[in-house]
C-alpha cells in the first residue's frame, strides 16, 4: 500500500517531497534516503493526499462518465424512439384485433335472431296444416 501511494504522489507531491529529498542527499546512504523520502510521503500524505488526489481522480471520473454518459443518452433516445415506434405498432394491431372480435360477436347474433324467427315460421305451418286436416 505505501508503495501504490508512492508511485501516485511523487509526480504530484514534487514540491513537497524534493525538500526531503535534498535534504537526505546529504547522508551516506542511500537505503536512509528511501526510508526518509517513505517517511515523508507518509508524513505528507495526509495533507498532498487530500489535496492532489481529490483533484486528480475526481477529474478523471468525472471526464469518462462525462463521456460514457453522453454516449449513453444518445443510445437511450435512439431506445426511446424505438420503443415508441413499437407501442405504436402493438396499439394498432390490438386495435384490429379488437375490431374483429368485435364483428364476430355481432355476425353470432344476427345468426341467433335468424333461427328464431325460422322456427316461429314452422310453428306457423304446422297450426295450418293441422286446420286444414280438422276442416277436410
Amino acid at each position: 500500500m505505501g508503495c501504490r501511494l508512492l508511485f501516485l504522489l511523487q509526480p504530484h507531491a514534487s514540491s513537497s517531497s524534493s525538500s526531503s529529498s535534498s535534504s537526505s542527499s546529504s547522508s551516506s546512504s542511500p537505503s536512509s534516503s528511501f526510508t526518509s523520502s517513505s517517511s515523508s510521503t507518509s508524513s505528507s500524505s495526509s495533507s498532498s493526499f487530500t489535496s492532489t488526489s481529490s483533484s486528480t481522480p475526481f477529474s478523471t471520473s468525472t471526464l469518462s462518465s462525462s463521456s460514457s454518459s453522453s454516449s449513453s443518452s444518445s443510445h437511450q433516445s435512439n431506445k426511446n424512439t424505438w420503443d415508441k415506434q413499437r407501442r405504436r405498432k402493438k396499439k394498432k394491431k390490438k386495435k384490429k384485433k379488437k375490431k374483429k372480435k368485435k364483428k364476430k360477436k355481432k355476425k353470432k347474433k344476427k345468426k341467433k335472431k335468424k333461427k328464431k324467427k325460422k322456427k316461429k315460421k314452422i310453428k306457423n305451418k304446422r297450426k295450418r296444416k293441422k286446420r286444414s286436416v280438422a276442416a277436410g
